[in-house]
């Protein structure tokens, strides 16, 4: 689309999301909608599977229009529906969120519309399984024929995207964003006297959904492979289909006294504001986890294992350390190294604040992604 030949006044874009729930994209469309600057963006969010309960919808800014309609996963009439919502929202611009919303958004376009499509890689691509084969067919056919940009919120997201077939010049990378000052404003859980710990118990946490590839297990065998630990207890903040399976496992190590499942919970930060150390034992297809940059805002060390791009926010032996995936041995000595040295942890967890202070405010990655959507038009 030529910038000249769009309407004046601001930017229409249209987000495209499967969902509005709490994963890390949906969480990002969440701040971007209070972030940006609304006298330049007149922003819509459109959710694709909106018969599903949406636990993120209520704090979406009121100033964004959010449209679903009541249909499943993949219902048949979907393709059609969101034409029609794209063409009635005369959209200048779609930034599609996730593979599935790529998939709908490129098809809509080659249907016919005008808008220009930005696609993104946010971590979805990588995963494994039976459906990757028919993922690269169909971005190989439709949607990388169809994007006109497509943004990565890492380095090796844009790399994947570019292995996968997408023009190189046509990647860019803006990364995730968060307001420190909403997390500045949230007070710590005393999770010592809610679970009876001693106050000198070192807390070492996660805040993940409980799915396979993130690697609980993993912490929890790290936890197992301590030994009595001293004074070392973990907090699990999240759910999912792997938390029964998770449970069994900590209690056959016999880590009830030590080890706590807290759920989901409405502000994840408090919980992190109490860690002494954040872990993220992710075994693949982490590309920028919003978990270890809300940590790092929380000032805390964080240990993520080395695999996506966790090397690119967690800088190893200054903001924390990296460990190799499924190593529980190597998780466990570095649990361990920063559990006994308090100086260390406080040293590496302000070294992780001024990072996200310099480089992933909201008030810096907003505009950034703006002016790709502006780029994208002209």
């Amino acid at each position: 689309m030529n910038a000249a030949a769009r309407d004046a006044g601001p930017l229409r874009v249209v987000i495209v999301t499967p969902t509005l729930d709490t994963g890390g994209s949906e969480r990002q469309i969440v701040k971007l909608s209070a972030a940006i600057d609304h006298d330049e963006v007149e922003l819509t969010i459109v959710i694709l599977f909106g018969a599903y309960r949406h636990a993120l919808i209520d704090d979406v800014d009121k100033r964004v229009a959010v449209v679903r309609p009541r249909y499943f996963h993949h219902d048949p009439r979907i393709p059609a529906w969101l034409g029609n919502v794209l063409s009635e929202r005369r959209a200048d611009v779609v930034h599609s969120f996730l593979w599935n919303a790529d998939m709908y958004a490129a098809a809509a376009k080659r249907r016919g519309g005008t808008f220009a499509l930005i696609c993104s890689e946010r971590g979805d691509r990588s995963l494994g399984g039976l459906l990757s084969p028919l993922r690269r067919s169909i971005d190989r056919r439709l949607t990388f024929r169809e994007a006109d940009l497509a943004c990565a919120n890492s380095e090796h997201g844009r790399e994947l995207l570019v292995q996968r077939g997408f023009p190189r010049e046509r990647a860019r990378l803006v990364r995730n964003g968060i307001d420190v000052r909403v997390i500045d404003a949230i007070a710590s859980e005393d999770v010592r006297r809610q679970y009876g710990w001693p106050d000198d118990a070192v807390v070492a946490g996660t805040v993940s959904r409980l799915i396979d590839y993130k690697g609980i297990e993993i912490l929890v065998d790290a936890i197992h492979a301590s030994g009595d630990g001293g004074d070392l207890r973990c907090i699990i903040v999240g759910d999912g289909p792997e938390r029964r399976l998770l449970e069994r496992r900590a209690r056959r190590h016999h880590l009830q006294e030590r080890f706590v499942f807290a759920g989901m919970q409405r502000s994840p930060e408090a919980f992190m504001k109490a860690f002494d150390i954040f872990v993220l034992p992710t075994i693949a297809a982490e590309h920028s986890s919003n978990a270890i940059i809300e940590a790092m805002a929380c000032a805390k060390p964080v240990i993520a294992s080395r695999v996506g791009g966790n090397a690119e926010l967690v800088i190893d032996g200054e903001t924390g350390l990296l460990v190799d995936a499924g190593d529980s041995a190597a998780l466990a000595g570095a649990m361990q190294r920063l559990a006994s040295d308090r100086a260390l942890r406080l040293r590496m967890g302000m070294a992780g604040r001024r990072r996200i202070e310099a480089e992933f405010r909201m008030e810096v990655i907003a505009p950034r992604l703006m002016e790709v959507w502006r780029s994208a038009v002209s």
